[in-house]
């Protein structure tokens, strides 16, 4: 996966559906940010005992990038039991607090995101109003490829019976989605929580619905802004982190910032490429030269894809890679 370093904030208008609301007043949802204080990244020399999947961190993991001041409540109207469940050919979400929001996209880290219980409760009605639909990405495969979208969003939240677990909203463009229920069980082989069909009987490991309401709602949350190759010749300076948000020594030097904007200036457009293949490796955190900061994320097993909020590039010269790669992972600065 394509995953990204920022402190978000985003802003949306609610229509209570789900039961929101914060723990200070259950009959009315605050209008304040719900924020927390969020770690400052660890400087570390490379990517070596970092864990290749990002999709194993453990829920304590996404609970260390930020935590709400209140947990948001949410669900139980559609049903009652401790388990998501499709209803009607709805999605229907358990009673429970979420305790953090974590985002992260093709060009920007995972990163806990400062939002207002208005947004968590807005995104979550949205989830619960929107029709269950099998196979909606298999059927705007084409316009998926082409729009290049790719937002993970995480909530953590505790049902009523204490458990931990996660939601996992993944938006892939043209308005498709899909959500999973994750668990911390992986020594037992268990990654995720089946979600019963209570209409046929049957469960599934993931539900697919369509909303362009909640791409755009999620896009003003991340911040996404369209980022495409031109602006690599206005970059000052760049700050790589890894998979984990861990920064990796300081920012590059003169040397190394005109070597890797050389190889930057070489990346072609890609039209449709798999990039569950080539995941990202490297974050990129660039200023520009107006003070303005662009996203960038790159692979780092030699595919030489370089993914931007809106575009995928490819450097077509493996040697190039390399050297990015190599400059990548150099020891931290003194």
């Amino acid at each position: 996966m394509f995953n990204w370093k920022k402190i978000l904030c985003c802003g949306a208008a609610v229509v209570m559906m789900t039961g929101c609301s914060t723990e200070s007043d259950k009959k009315e949802v605050s209008k304040n940010p719900v924020v927390a204080e969020t770690p400052q990244p660890t400087v570390t020399s490379s990517t070596e005992d970092v864990i290749e999947d990002a999709e194993i961190r453990m829920i304590s993991a996404y609970l260390e990038e930020g935590k709400f001041s209140e947990s948001v409540s949410f669900g139980g109207l559609l049903n009652d039991t401790n388990q998501v469940v499709i209803k009607e050919g709805k999605i229907a979400l358990p009673k429970g607090e979420i305790q953090t929001m974590v985002m992260g996209d093709d060009a920007r880290e995972e990163q806990f995101v400062h939002a207002t219980a208005d947004d968590v409760c807005k995104i979550l009605d949205i989830i619960e109003n929107a029709e269950y639909q099998k196979n909606v990405m298999k059927k705007y495969k084409s316009e998926i490829a082409q729009e290049k979208l790719h937002i993970d969003t995480v909530f953590v939240y505790e049902n009523e019976e204490g458990e931990q677990k996660v939601l996992k909203l993944r938006t892939v463009g043209a308005g498709c989605h899909s959500l999973q229920v994750l668990l911390d069980d992986i020594d037992s082989g268990s990654r995720t929580e089946e979600i019963l069909n209570t209409d046929t009987g049957k469960e599934v490991e993931v539900v697919e619905f369509y909303s362009e309401e909640l791409t755009q709602l999620l896009k003003n949350c991340i911040g996404w802004k369209e980022v495409t190759n031109k602006q690599f010749a206005e970059i000052a300076s760049i700050s790589v982190f890894n998979v984990l948000g861990e920064q990796i020594g300081e920012e590059l030097t003169e040397e190394e910032l005109t070597e890797v904007k050389r190889i930057l200036a070489t990346a072609t457009d890609v039209e449709k490429a798999d990039t569950e293949i080539c995941g990202t490796d490297y974050y990129l955190n660039c200023k520009l030269q107006d003070g303005e900061t662009i996203y960038l994320g790159m692979s780092g097993d030699g595919c030489g894809f370089v993914a931007t909020e809106g575009h995928l590039y490819q450097i077509a010269n493996q040697d190039d890679v390399m050297d990015c790669i190599k400059i990548f992972t150099t020891k931290p600065k003194e």
